[in-house]
């Protein structure tokens, strides 16, 4: 229900919700409709056109991209189903050694940037891989990395985590009871597996599939490096806005306007399983771990520590590449070398300076508006509330590809320009990351009573007064959830910033894609080891000092 700004809150609530709705229209609202207008406006007459889709049609890789784009999300989701709902089912309802360990350790897979796992598996399967060139020794010939098989298997290791958390939370708050029921009315375990704890994890399996979805069809980096002759959606908007700034401005729009519809529809559907069911499935009882033979306890951990294994895959082997002996591609595995750090060190610097200046600017912007618009989405309502809700879920229509491309339109010319200053990618950074960042707050401030800010504004303290005095210091878990969540996807953003970087101020992420497009791993990896240390060591001080999990707040 939408409730009316209270009297009590007085003018300036009403300001800040207007400047909230204004940044986010300047921000995403306005590029994104821009964008997508120019797709299906006639430019010249100011008319309604197809021309921008008509070019798409006729496009050499239009079609293939999108029908690529579909295919690879739903081969991804699928995979990623099947792993995640295995490993969450295994890890919550199964007692067996390294229990606790295996279930942590799948998050990793959420801060490990793209670029870095799609680097360090073609160091190992690639054309000069070391499995590579060990299965060829024996004579034997492992499929081809580059394409189909590559893309998904990187981007299904790299996004099971997401079904594994939200199935194993439904799991963890399922009803016991009703396992129980029919276990006691004789059915196997397999059976009361299928027939009952599935079908009360459908709704969770839906929306682990439409976030993997649509994390596989925006996704830029692993497709760019692995994918090759596989033109994708995101890759091809990046393609034809790069050639020649703009050559092809009809194919250019018209490609990131059907990423941009692809968003929209997963997002709308989403919305409608939320809608229509209870992800949480509350319960009385939640389930006790069964206990395992020593046999097949033994086999359980086996068969999870491997999934898990394959999941930190690229922290090992960079951190052995950075300082082993490299040509090129070629990586002499078991020849120690710190040529790698000593040949990169005077380019660290400065790509770190930039990665931490983007990433602290973003987040100390996104914060802030985090915490505003949660207050003003959970206690103020209203038109301001719900116009504050529907603009902050844009950025999760819109891919960073897109959005970049976006910016880049509306304000490289004009009263506002933005492009070739830090301005315009902190602007993407922070908008990017708003979504997730409000949810975390805004979930800490709903546990808040009302009648705390009741009792401080009955005591004459002003309401804006109360709010940052009283309430920000009882929301601080949820806002150091959503800082340090902000902070170590930013660090390893790469689809936003490959658009709108400039000469000067590139990024770690950007500079390991550019040395991996150019082959030379061993760079590659000691900037992807500095990348790691920047994201796991903050996250590492968060969650053991201070208690803090992003991802169980988000």
């Amino acid at each position: 229900m939408i409730r009316r700004l209270r009297p009590s809150t007085g003018i300036a609530w009403a300001v800040v919700s207007s400047i909230l709705i204004a940044i986010m229209v300047f921000a995403v609202a306005w590029p994104v409709g821009r964008l997508f207008l120019g797709s299906i406006i006639d430019v010249a007459t100011g008319r309604p056109s197809i021309a921008a889709y008509q070019a798409f049609i006729d496009s050499r890789t239009g079609l293939a991209s999108l029908g690529n784009t579909l295919l690879l999300g739903i081969a991804v989701t699928a995979a990623a189903l099947v792993l995640g709902t295995m490993l969450a089912v295994i890890v919550t309802r199964l007692d067996f050694p390294g229990r606790r360990v295996i279930a942590f350790l799948p998050i990793a897979t959420l801060v490990i940037p793209d670029v870095v796992a799609a680097q360090a598996w073609i160091q190992l399967l690639g054309n000069n891989g070391l499995l590579t060139r060990q299965a060829g020794a024996l004579g034997l010939s492992l499929p081809g990395f580059y394409g189909w098989f590559g893309m998904i298997w990187v981007m299904t290791l790299q996004q099971y985590a997401y079904v594994y958390l939200i199935a194993g939370a439904a799991v963890q708050k399922a009803d016991a009871s009703l396992e129980d029921a029919a276990a006691s009315l004789g059915s196997a375990p397999r059976r009361v597996l299928r027939t009952v704890t599935l079908r009360l994890l459908v709704p969770a399996l839906v929306m682990g599939a439409l976030v993997v979805f649509a994390h596989a069809i925006d996704n830029f980096g692993i497709p760019a490096i692995l994918g090759h002759r596989v033109p994708v959606l995101s890759v091809a908007a990046y393609d034809a806005f790069v050639n020649e700034l703009g050559d092809e401005p009809l194919l250019q729009s018209s490609l990131a306007s059907i990423l941009l519809l692809l968003g929209v529809l997963v997002l709308l559907v989403q919305r409608q399983v939320v809608a229509m069911s209870d992800v949480r499935v509350p319960g009385r009882s939640a389930p006790r771990p069964m206990a395992l033979r020593p046999g097949t306890a033994a086999l359980t951990t086996i068969v999870a520590g491997a999934v898990v294994a394959a999941t930190l895959v690229p922290v090992f082997v960079i951190l052995v590449t950075s300082v082993t002996a490299t040509s090129g591609p070629v990586v002499h595995y078991g020849s120690f070398s710190l040529d790698n750090w000593v040949a990169l060190a005077p380019k660290i610097q400065p790509l770190l300076v930039n990665s931490l200046m983007l990433a602290s600017a973003a987040t100390a912007a996104g914060l802030v508006f985090v915490v505003l618009g949660a207050y003003v989405v959970v206690r103020i309502g209203g038109v301001f509330g719900l116009a504050v809700d529907l603009l902050t879920l844009l950025p999760l229509m819109v891919s960073g590809t897109v959005l970049g491309i976006s910016l880049i339109q509306s304000y490289n010319t004009g009263p506002i320009v933005l492009t070739g200053t830090p301005v315009i990618m902190i602007m993407a950074y922070a908008a990017r990351r708003v979504p997730l960042g409000l949810k975390a707050v805004a979930a800490t401030l709903a546990t808040i009573p009302e009648s705390v800010e009741e009792a401080s504004q009955s005591l004459g303290v002003p309401p804006f007064r109360t709010f940052a005095k009283v309430l920000v210091p009882l929301m601080l878990p949820g806002i150091a959830a959503a800082g340090v969540l902000i902070w170590v996807t930013t660090l390893s953003e790469l689809s936003a910033t490959i658009v709108l970087y400039y000469g000067g101020m590139s990024t770690l992420p950007i500079e390991i894609f550019q040395q991996v497009d150019s082959g030379r791993m061993g760079a590659a990896s000691v900037l992807g080891v500095v990348l790691l240390a920047v994201i796991f060591v903050p996250l590492g001080i968060a969650r053991g000092f201070f208690g803090v999990d992003p991802f169980r707040s988000a």
